[in-house]
């Protein structure tokens, strides 16, 4: 079942940890044959370096500078989550619930980037355990 915009905004705004761990463990068992680590790390990566040149604080002019350089690449990630989708359709249920969680990432708030970026997290490690459990014989 897709993760709900609701659902998303509470991960994002409210920092909901039990939800992210719930909704997160659900998308990346679903993941498992529909998407390979591969892709889904090559775009986790992608996500990281955005995170990371998010600075922690926007006092300065240079800093907020800094932080619309990376909301501004935050939301160009939408339309690369698509591409991906298009040329590996498995990757459409990651890419819908990342898209509904950058609509709610706000741009004076890092902490709902960082809820964003921990749920990721999350469903990458559960994707790697799903796809590391040994096949029943």
């Amino acid at each position: 079942m897709p993760i709900s915009d609701a659902d998303m905004q509470k991960i994002v705004k409210e920092g909901d940890v039990h939800l992210l761990v719930e909704k997160a463990e659900e998308l990346g068992k679903v993941l498992k044959g529909y998407a390979t680590t591969t892709q889904i790390r090559r775009l986790f990566s992608t996500f990281r370096q955005i995170e990371m040149s998010w600075p922690h604080s926007a006092q300065t002019a240079e800093q907020q500078a800094q932080r619309d350089e990376a909301y501004r690449a935050l939301i160009l990630f939408g339309p690369r989550l698509e591409y991906q989708t298009q040329k590996h359709a498995g990757l459409r249920r990651l890419a819908d619930a990342l898209k509904a969680g950058i609509r709610h990432v706000d741009r004076n708030e890092r902490k709902t980037l960082q809820h964003l970026a921990e749920f990721f997290e999350a469903v990458v490690a559960y994707a790697i355990i799903e796809t590391e459990k040994p096949k029943p014989h």
